[in-house]
């Protein structure tokens, strides 16, 4: 009994090794080392999650304005701060809900998730985040930089498809275009113009 006790023991540590282990690589996986919030394989995941399906999402692209001026004149190191602050700042203002990844170097985006169905709702819901963001983000701090952002948002009462992607970047190009430091709704003007360019 006493040798069955320890062997019992001994595998009971081993699985929750094991364990602990697979979760420690399944985050590692799923999250930006850089940031701390989830990586591009995860937003992938989601988008697949949420594809075709009935929930109301919306969809929100953005990029940190003029990235490379920061890096440039003050340094990759700088650069890798001002990200990790960016990331805190959208984690911390959007819900538990949300999904706030880093897609790219200086790009990042939103999955909001459980939207209300009435648009205007989630609109007001957005915009006022967003410029508590941006807000903050303009707040000096220690010898960072403040930073701007520019944002693309669209929505979909159908879940996830690559049109929402497309909408929101078309969203987006029009923010940049405009000057940076702000957000845009998608609307069908907007493909309109990109059809004539």
């Amino acid at each position: 009994t006493k040798e069955f006790n320890i062997l019992t023991e001994t595998f009971n540590e081993m699985f929750d090794k094991n364990a602990a282990n697979e979760l420690l690589l399944r985050h590692k996986a799923e999250h930006d080392e850089l940031t701390g919030i989830l990586n591009r394989a995860a937003f992938n995941q989601i988008k697949l999650a949420y594809l075709n399906n009935s929930e109301n999402i919306a969809l929100i692209i953005i990029d940190v304005d003029k990235f490379k001026d920061i890096n440039d004149t003050y340094g990759h190191s700088t650069g890798d701060l001002v990200l990790q602050r960016v990331a805190n700042t959208l984690k911390n203002t959007f819900r538990t809900s949300d999904y706030v990844s880093r897609i790219g170097g200086d790009e990042f985006s939103v999955v909001l998730t459980k939207c209300d169905s009435n648009i205007e709702s989630t609109k007001n819901l957005i915009i006022a985040k967003l410029k508590q963001i941006n807000a903050e983000l303009s707040e000096k701090i220690e010898d960072l930089p403040n930073v701007t952002i520019s944002c693309g948002i669209e929505f979909s009462s159908n879940g996830y498809n690559d049109v929402i992607y497309q909408n929101a970047d078309a969203a987006l190009y029009e923010v940049k275009n405009a000057g940076r430091n702000g957000f845009r709704f998608y609307s069908s003007e907007m493909k309109i113009l990109s059809d004539e360019k």
